[in-house]
C-alpha cells in the first residue's frame, strides 16, 4: 500500500470517526439520523444546539402527509424558536433523508423537521411552489420500524383540505441525544 493509499484511508477512518449522529427517542423507539454538517452547516448547528439544550424534549410527530413526510419539531406543545436558518438547499429530499420544514417563503426554517417517506426531489426542489426549496440536513440510518410505526398511526384532519393530517395523540419525542 501507497503512502498516500494508507493517508486516504486514514482520514477516511478519522473523518467517518467523528461523523456526528442524532438520535430521536421517541415513546415508539429510536429513530437514529446521520447528520450531514458539511452540506448544512447552519442548519446541523441549529438542530444540534436545540437538541442539546432540551428545546425536543417533549415535542411530537405532529403531522403525516401519507406518502410524503412525516413532521416533528414543536409544533404543539407551545415551544417555538426565535432563530432562523438561511436556507442551504444542497442536497435532494430522497426518501428517509431529513429536511428542515419552514413557512413559505426560504429562510424561515427554525426547529421543525420532517422525514422524507419518498423520493420528494422534485416537490421540495428550488422553483415552482418551494421557492428556494427545502434543506436536507440528514439522513435516516437506523430505527426504520419506529418510523414505519408512526406512520400507521391513526390520524386525523384538522381542516376539510386533506393537507393537514394530523396525529391524535400525538407519538412524542422524548429526548434527541447527539453523538459523534
Amino acid at each position: 500500500m501507497s503512502v498516500l493509499s494508507t493517508c486516504v484511508v486514514v482520514l477516511l477512518f478519522v473523518a467517518l470517526g467523528h461523523a456526528q449522529q442524532a438520535i430521536i427517542h421517541t415513546n415508539y423507539g429510536t429513530i437514529t439520523l446521520q447528520l450531514y454538517p458539511q452540506d448544512a452547516p447552519k442548519t446541523v448547528a441549529n438542530f444540534v444546539n436545540l437538541s442539546t439544550t432540551g428545546f425536543y424534549n417533549g415535542t411530537y410527530f405532529y403531522r403525516l402527509a401519507a406518502g410524503f413526510v412525516l413532521q416533528g419539531g414543536g409544533y404543539y406543545n407551545n415551544q417555538t424558536s426565535n432563530i432562523t436558518v438561511p436556507l442551504e438547499y444542497k442536497l435532494p429530499n430522497a426518501e428517509w433523508t431529513v429536511g428542515l420544514a419552514r413557512a413559505a417563503a426560504p429562510n424561515t426554517g427554525s426547529s421543525e423537521y420532517f422525514i422524507n417517506l419518498a423520493n420528494n426531489t422534485q416537490a421540495l426542489a428550488p422553483g415552482g411552489s418551494s421557492p428556494g426549496g427545502y434543506c436536507v440536513f440528514a439522513e435516516v440510518i437506523g430505527g426504520f420500524d419506529t418510523v414505519r410505526a408512526l406512520i400507521a398511526l391513526p390520524t386525523h384532519y384538522v381542516q376539510e383540505d386533506g393537507m393537514n393530517e394530523f396525529y391524535k395523540p400525538w407519538p412524542s419525542v422524548e429526548y434527541i441525544q447527539i453523538v459523534g
